[in-house]
C-alpha cells in the first residue's frame, strides 16, 4: 500500500468507481445464471425436436369415447359414472 494519506479525492473516486461497477457486476451474475439455464433447457429440448414426426391418425373411426373397466363394463362418456375404480381409455 502507498504511504500517502487517504484524501477526500481518493475516497470519493474509489466510491464512485465501486458505484459504477456495481450494476455491471450484478448483471454479469444474472446473465451467467440465465445462460446456464438456457443451455440446460436447450439440451433438453433438442432431442425432443430431433425426434421423427408421428402421424396421430390411427384410422377412420378408431377413436371411441368409452371407458372400459376391469369387469369389462362399458360406459358411454355421456353417462354419469358414480364409481369406477379401475379404468382404461380405449383409442
Amino acid at each position: 500500500m502507498e504511504k500517502q494519506p487517504l484524501t477526500a479525492g481518493k475516497a470519493l473516486s474509489t466510491l464512485a468507481l465501486f458505484n459504477i461497477m456495481a450494476i455491471p457486476l450484478v448483471l454479469f451474475s444474472l446473465m451467467t445464471s440465465t445462460l446456464i439455464m438456457a443451455n440446460v433447457s436447450a439440451s433438453r429440448l433438442v432431442p425432443y425436436f430431433l425426434l421423427p414426426e408421428v402421424d396421430g391418425t390411427i384410422g377412420a373411426g378408431a377413436h371411441s369415447d368409452t371407458i372400459h373397466t376391469e369387469a369389462s363394463e362399458t360406459f358411454n362418456m355421456d353417462d354419469k359414472v358414480s364409481s369406477c375404480t379401475h379404468f382404461s381409455w380405449s383409442i
